[in-house]
């Protein structure tokens, strides 16, 4: 962005309109000669013998009527006169300048003063801040509160697109920047008064995102801090805020304060897959994690399963730690209506360590919802197992919550909703094709499914990968032998009737 420098002198337009057909805008130009002055020139008028030079605050005329008396300066020369110098001029504001004459001939008073829009100028600036272009963009954090960040507009310069103001281009921008802690944020910003015009611009930055951009404007006057949520955001990437404004009067102050909040509730399920899990060690396995297979993105969607508020949640690029915090794999977190829990508020993929806990994508929790604090049906489901839901609902806030579906002490939905496995109890697994039923026999199964994945023919054949088909999660298909996962899913119905079925216990 190009930079005014002390001796740059902007100028939204060289051309204004006054109210006399003898004192046209192509007689005027202008130079700026150092911070604050300013020469004006013009070209002779017949017949008149004084001219008058006015420099106004923007928007002084307009809101004080017609004909206004110019509140910065004015200075009278003579008829022979066609330049003026005028010191002292205040910076970083947005100056208008008129003129009038006397003495036409046919009329002995002086014309009524003619500033106009059009002749909006800088006298000069000073060092602009360091956010004054997207490249020095602040980092703001995001918070489930106001935390307010000062700054100033004060020195900055414009770059404030064309759809935002349609054109003007007297504004002052900085910039700031922030990762998005969920699909919203909402911008708060508390200007002093010398802030005329307020506007809110949005940009990402990741090119895998594409192209995002919205603004807001808010117009004269403020009277206060304002707001606004834009929408539409991808959880873990950047964006870039730009605040840009306009002011009024003398007032130097062009301070301000800002915040970006999403408020957001904390919540730690605790649960165990009984496919991985080791019942003499009350953890599970981390064969997924150990064979590098885990995907960066949720699964879930691809799965077609219909995210409400979440999805395409990313984790950590890598996943180092070992022992029982060590990731096992993703999980669906889901926020239900406490009345209507068949309803479901919001929805949020996480993942699952060896020691049950539910994690966000940094790999530690808690979950981040960005709901607000009430009262919800907890539910947490995954790929191959039958999810389960907490029968009460749990008051959730920005303090962290613990949900513990391990344990008998968590009333769930339903009937035999979970498996005792040991001392824990654990979600069933078997459910390869996500439909909530775990069936060996008849149409639609789940035994059938593992066979296919290694081939169809040869039942002693395996597959490494990730795939719903590997019901223990050790990164391996297998239909026959050792660590089978068709054994699994026979267990689960109950290990003697094939055409037994187990039914998911969620409304």
């Amino acid at each position: 962005m190009a930079r005014r420098t002390s001796l740059t002198f902007f100028l939204i337009a060289s051309t204004f309109v006054f109210l006399r057909e003898d004192l046209q805008a192509q007689n005027w130009s202008y130079t700026n000669d150092a911070p604050g002055v300013v020469t004006l020139h013009w070209s002779p008028v017949p017949g008149a013998a004084d001219y008058q030079v006015g420099i106004y605050t923007a928007y002084w005329w307009t809101t004080v009527g017609p004909d206004p008396w110019p509140d910065v300066t004015s200075e009278q020369v003579g008829s022979a006169d066609t330049s003026i110098t005028i010191y002292g001029l205040p910076l970083e504001q947005p100056l208008m300048y008129g003129i009038r004459k006397v003495n036409q001939p046919g009329n002995t008073n002086w014309q009524a003063w003619a500033p106009n829009m059009s002749s909006l100028f800088y006298a000069g600036s000073t060092t602009p801040p360091a956010n004054d272009d997207v490249a020095g963009a602040i980092t703001l954090p995001v918070n489930t509160t106001c935390q307010t960040t000062g700054g100033t507009f004060y020195g900055a310069t414009n770059t404030l697109p064309d759809l935002c103001t349609g054109g003007i281009t007297t504004w002052q921008d900085v910039h700031y920047k922030f990762t998005a802690t969920g699909p919203a944020v909402t911008v708060t910003v508390d200007p002093s008064a010398a802030v005329h015009d307020l506007t809110f611009s949005l940009a990402s930055v990741d090119p895998n995102l594409g192209p995002y951009s919205d603004c807001e404007w808010f117009y004269y006057p403020l009277g206060a801090a304002v707001g606004h949520t834009f929408t539409g955001l991808m959880a873990g990437y950047e964006y870039v805020l730009g605040l840009h404004a306009m002011h009024q009067g003398l007032n130097p102050d062009k301070s301000f304060t800002v915040c970006l909040t999403n408020p957001c509730v904390k919540v730690v399920p605790r649960i165990f897959l009984d496919g991985p899990f080791v019942s003499a060690t009350n953890l599970m396995d981390d064969g997924l994690r150990a064979a590098g297979l885990i995907p960066l993105t949720e699964p879930f969607t691809a799965m077609g399963y219909p995210h409400v508020g979440g999805g395409g949640e990313i984790r950590l690029p890598t996943l180092t730690t070992t022992g029982a915090n060590a990731i096992v794999d993703w999980v669906l977190v889901e926020l239900r209506d406490n009345t209507t829990p068949s309803t479901i508020i919001t929805t949020r993929a996480a993942l699952v360590q060896r020691d049950g806990d539910v994690v966000d994508m940094n790999g530690i929790g808690p979950v981040n919802i960005y709901v607000p604090s009430a009262t919800y049906k907890v539910a947490v489901r995954h790929r191959n197992h039958l999810g389960v839901m907490k029968s009460t609902g749990s008051l959730l806030s920005s303090t962290s919550t613990t949900v513990d579906f391990t344990t008998a002490t968590t009333t769930v939905y339903g009937t035999n909703a979970r498996k005792t496995n040991g001392t824990k109890l654990t979600l069933w697994p078997g459910d390869t094709n996500f439909n909530g039923t775990v069936k060996y026999a008849g149409s639609a199964n789940d035994r059938d499914i593992v066979l296919t994945r290694i081939g169809g023919t040869v039942p002693t054949a395996s597959t490494a990968g990730y795939y719903a088909e590997d019901v223990n999660l050790n990164g391996t298909v297998k239909y026959a032998g050792s660590a089978n996962d068709r054994d699994i899913i026979l267990q689960t119905i109950g290990g003697t009737v094939p055409t037994a079925t187990r039914v998911q216990q969620l409304p």
